[in-house]
């Protein structure tokens, strides 16, 4: 879904794209808790959540800025984790 919505975004299509990192954001979410020692859990969901911090804000929407904080703290737990 992660990658759908980067095609989405690439063809202008803004709403499938959000639709497309929000249903990525969503099934990442799920497998990082139910697999919480995998830690590629949690570097796909920043990647989707970078992505559609960046789709947002480069579109007017400061929300986006939410979604690269949320990805930020997940990558800082991976450095932390795994020095």
């Amino acid at each position: 879904h992660n990658h759908l919505g980067v095609l989405q975004r690439a063809a202008g299509r803004r709403e499938a794209a959000l639709a497309g990192y929000g249903r990525a954001i969503d099934l990442r979410t799920s497998l990082r808790r139910s697999q919480p020692e995998r830690r590629s859990w949690r570097f796909t969901l920043a990647s989707s959540l970078y992505n559609r911090g960046n789709l947002l804000v480069a579109t007017g929407d400061s929300r986006g800025i939410e979604g690269y904080e949320e990805a930020r703290k997940l990558l800082e737990e991976l450095v932390r984790d795994n020095p």
